[in-house]
């Protein structure tokens, strides 16, 4: 989590291993299916959009991300990455133990209607639920990506609540902190901090396992959200102004709604709210104790006859 999930500066307070072999066994199968396609009909992966340089733009960015990780270091299988979902943990258990397919029935989604995931724990600190939160990290077979970078509100253009592209098992939105799309940047790299995340939408959950629940250190996730707003990137594009019934859809569960006034995180720097002198200082992890790596982990099973 810490060096592929941005994640190494949340205290972890439990780790518990998930093993359900239903999803496990559907997983496998659909991710067997997708590699077959690549022998059988290579074609079915070649893009399908026409010159669009921001496009194509995003799909380099999700090659480098994740063609590069040493499990997908290969030609004859599509890859198979981790990701994170934030959730309340009573929900984390029923996801674990009943798939992710009931999430799609939530929301629209700003970007196609389907099941949301992200990579980068820094970019869920606008959506962790404050209390009773965890998040849930999986394994995701996105297959054939199609990449998006529609504005929600632009219409005809948005993918609000439409079905996924045809002929592609997932959209991959490159976003700002904000959630909105992010605006072309060809020399940048999506590193931490650096104004660039990151979001998934699929619509099968055979595509996604779920593997551990996370929960942490709710003083530590406050004070690095209070510390991370203030001194976000500034934006290079002014948001849009967000309808104030649109319901969110990002990485945590799509039931929040945006007050009235809210605008997407339109001031550059702009003060958190109750920020305390340790939030305006340098907040680091080793703030905390760490749990040893050598602590073993608490393994969740899900029989096939529960």
């Amino acid at each position: 989590m810490r060096k592929y999930l941005e994640g190494s500066s949340f205290q972890v307070e439990t780790i518990t291993a998930v093993y359900n072999p239903t999803l496990v066994s559907s997983f496998i199968a659909k991710k067997n299916v997708i590699d077959q396609r690549i022998v059988t009909s290579p074609e079915m992966f070649h893009k399908k959009w026409s010159t669009d340089a921001r496009r194509d733009w995003i799909a380099d960015i999700f090659n480098k991300r994740f063609m590069t990780m040493p499990w997908n270091q290969t030609k004859t299988t599509k890859p198979y990455i981790p990701v994170i979902h934030t959730t309340l943990q009573t929900t984390a258990h029923i996801i674990c133990q009943n798939g992710f397919a009931t999430l799609s029935q939530l929301d629209d989604g700003w970007y196609g209607k389907g099941m949301y995931f992200t990579g980068s724990m820094m970019y869920t600190l606008l959506y962790f639920q404050p209390v009773n939160g965890a998040v849930i990290i999986g394994w995701l077979a996105p297959g054939h990506m199609y990449p998006v970078y529609e504005d929600p509100n632009s219409k005809p253009e948005s993918l609000l609540g439409t079905p996924l592209h045809t002929g592609y098992d997932s959209h991959y939105v490159v976003t700002r902190f904000d959630g909105f799309p992010a605006p072309m940047q060809p020399d940048a790299d999506y590193r931490p901090g650096k104004g660039l995340y990151e979001e998934f939408v699929i619509n099968q959950e055979h595509q996604i396992i779920p593997s551990f629940i996370v929960t942490f250190n709710q003083q530590c996730v406050r004070k690095l959200s209070q510390k991370y707003k203030s001194q976000r990137i500034p934006l290079t594009q002014t948001p849009t102004p967000i309808p104030p019934t649109l319901k969110l859809s990002h990485p945590s569960d799509p039931l929040l709604q945006l007050p009235s006034n809210k605008m997407a995180l339109s001031s550059p720097r702009a003060p958190a709210e109750e920020e305390d002198e340790e939030a305006n200082g340098d907040f680091d992890s080793e703030d905390y104790e760490q749990p040893s790596d050598s602590h073993s982990i608490p393994l969740l099973l899900y029989a096939d006859d529960m």
